[in-house]
């Protein structure tokens, strides 16, 4: 992607996020901190940027249910782009997409990333609340076992 047109579509997203992107080089992370989340912004000048973020507290034994079902939710997520819900080795479960910023207006990024921060604020919220699942021991395990396997493609 040409060094304009990248910095066009990024314009308005980082200047509302109080940001110039013309600093950043040509693979970059960006990281902001909200209220209960901290997002990360990645991407490089081949046109890809990533938006990501770990929810909540790391899962107990009791949220094992809730993790399963964000998973499982990969499945039938028929929104474009798709919000992804993984789960890492230390039992945070973090959502993320990945876009093709060419496709997007400026404007549009902005308002996907507004729409990813709710998504997110939403599903942390139901994270921090407690839960008591007697089936949620059983869950964990195949929770984390199906990370590993997407993480290889097994």
């Amino acid at each position: 992607m040409e060094q304009e047109d990248f910095f066009y579509h990024l314009q308005p997203l980082f200047e509302g996020l109080g940001a110039d992107p013309s600093s950043l080089g040509p693979a970059w992370n960006y990281e902001i901190a909200f209220e209960h989340l901290q997002l990360h912004l990645s991407g490089a000048k081949s046109g890809r940027v990533l938006m990501a973020t770990r929810l909540g507290k790391p899962m107990s034994e009791d949220d094992g249910e809730l993790g399963w079902k964000l998973l499982e939710m990969n499945g039938f997520n028929q929104e474009v782009p798709a919000f992804h819900h993984s789960a890492t080795a230390d039992k945070f479960i973090v959502l993320w997409v990945e876009l093709q910023i060419e496709n997007w207006k400026g404007i549009e990024l902005t308002a996907m990333l507004n729409r990813f921060l709710s998504h997110a604020m939403q599903v942390s919220e139901r994270l921090r609340q407690p839960s008591a699942s007697p089936k949620a021991k059983k869950l964990v395990p195949a929770a984390h076992e199906l990370m590993i396997r997407q993480r290889h493609n097994f």
